[in-house]
């Protein structure tokens, strides 16, 4: 990506976003877009079936098969509405 290009980060999930925030700011990343939100078709709401503290990147939108897990209510929002006034979509 370097200096000039814009990294988008999409993150759902309360815990995992104050860990990524943290170490962005830790690096000193400025070039970095961060969506507190789900990616969806459509803006709604969604429970995220939280994943355990030692994987916290295997939450998902889907209820766990395995096990009963814990839940946040996120925001899901449609990419193209936001990234299309930044030029940041495909063509």
């Amino acid at each position: 990506v370097g200096e000039r290009g814009t990294v988008v980060a999409v993150e759902p999930s309360t815990r995992a976003l104050r860990k990524l925030t943290h170490h962005l700011w830790l690096n000193h990343c400025r070039n970095v877009l961060v969506v507190s939100a789900a990616a969806g078709a459509s803006w709604d709401r969604a429970k995220l079936s939280l994943a355990t503290e030692g994987n916290i990147g295997g939450s998902a939108l889907q209820e766990s098969e395995t096990a009963a897990r814990p839940t946040e209510s996120v925001w899901v929002t449609p990419m193209d509405e936001w990234l299309s006034p930044l030029q940041l979509v495909p063509r």
